[in-house]
């Protein structure tokens, strides 16, 4: 069964739900945004924090990790395994920042001992292992980066006194293309994470996660941890529903994973707006059982096709063929082929292709 919404034309209802939220833990300064829930994790992950939507990738100052949707530990590289290669230990580099994923690849920020001459180190999402690839960007300190998956542009920042952001393009040997100019000078910068429009950045000033609109540059504290944990890695996980998720280090033998939602991120804020690039978000839930949702963007009118393939490139299921206009679109989809019979567990392929732009994403069938 495939149902079909979209928002190029109507506005979504908005349904309030009441929440329950520890006030010793976290404060919303900012009245869409509330707390969703909170993990204990391991107290290694205490710099930065990734998701494909499938796995959560974490890492410390010396270590990479990669877990399930429960956190439970798939891949360690830390102490023996030390993710950081020898060659650059042997130049002084020791320290690995809030990482990245994009397109199958963690990138991860990665500092010498004296904060002169910064890394962005890339390793392979599957195994975790460095790639032998890695690009120098003129920065004194990269405490963090993040990926706009609209357009695969990089951003990061120094760590303190920060009035600007820094615009990398990876296609370019990670060259700097442009500054965006902050009217608020941060401090003590973590970790960076989009969504949407919108870049999200944990600060360890008072502990406060800001949201920068990266094309005006204006800034907005919109939660913050006022019992003193550290804020470290964030993330911003693009579903129907905006969804950030931020860790907080304690120092103890686990850290808070904080994961909070935005009732006006149902896309209320940009449903008036036509989006500016053709683009599909990974579905949710991921893995599913009974049912996932997909999002995609569509900035003009034109002839779409959403095609779910199998791991042999076969066609399972059709689950649009036809012209649609500008707007965001969203696909429920219950696992069925195309003649309505159950598929079994595995892991398919959506692909959402138009004349200009075509794009897939894994979506994980578990029975």
């Amino acid at each position: 069964m495939i149902l079909e919404s979209s928002l190029a034309q109507t506005a979504p209802t908005l349904i309030l739900e009441q929440y329950s939220s520890d006030p010793l833990q976290t404060s919303v300064l900012d009245n869409g945004w509330f707390e969703k829930s909170k993990d204990q994790v391991d107290g290694r992950f205490s710099q930065g924090v990734a998701t494909d939507g499938i796995f959560w990738y974490f890492s410390s100052k010396g270590g990479l990790y990669k877990t399930d949707a429960n956190f439970n530990m798939l891949i360690e590289k830390d102490g023996l395994q030390n993710p950081i290669p020898q060659s650059l230990r042997d130049q002084g580099y020791d320290h690995i920042g809030d990482i990245a994923y994009f397109e199958g690849k963690i990138y991860a920020p990665i500092e010498d001992v004296s904060y002169a001459k910064p890394i962005i180190g890339i390793y392979d999402a599957d195994s975790l292992n460095f790639t032998g690839d890695y690009a120098q960007v003129p920065q004194s300190h990269l405490p963090w980066i993040a990926v706009d998956p609209r357009t695969g542009y990089f951003y990061s920042s120094e760590f303190d006194g920060v009035n600007k952001l820094f615009v990398y393009d990876p296609n370019q040997n990670f060259a700097l293309i442009d500054e965006v100019q902050l009217d608020t000078t941060l401090s003590r910068v973590q970790g960076g994470a989009f969504h949407g429009d919108s870049l999200y950045l944990a600060c360890d000033n008072g502990d406060y996660v800001y949201e920068v609109g990266v094309a005006s540059g204006t800034v907005t504290a919109i939660i913050i941890v006022p019992n003193g944990p550290e804020m470290e890695g964030i993330e911003a996980y693009e579903l129907d529903s905006g969804v950030l998720h931020f860790v907080a280090e304690t120092g103890g033998a686990t850290n808070i994973f904080y994961h909070y939602d935005n009732l006006l991120a149902h896309d209320v804020r940009g449903s008036f707006k036509i989006p500016k690039i053709f683009n599909i978000f990974q579905n949710y839930p991921n893995p599913f059982n009974l049912s996932t949702t997909l999002k995609f963007e569509l900035p003009s009118t034109t002839d779409i096709k959403v095609i779910v393939y199998d791991l042999m490139g076969r066609e399972v299921a059709r689950l649009v063929d036809k012209r649609l206009e500008a707007g965001y679109h969203f696909l429920d989809w219950d696992g069925r082929d195309a003649h309505g019979c159950g598929l079994t567990s595995s892991i398919y392929i959506a692909r959402l292709s138009t004349p200009e732009y075509t794009k897939s994403i894994k979506l994980v069938l578990l029975k």
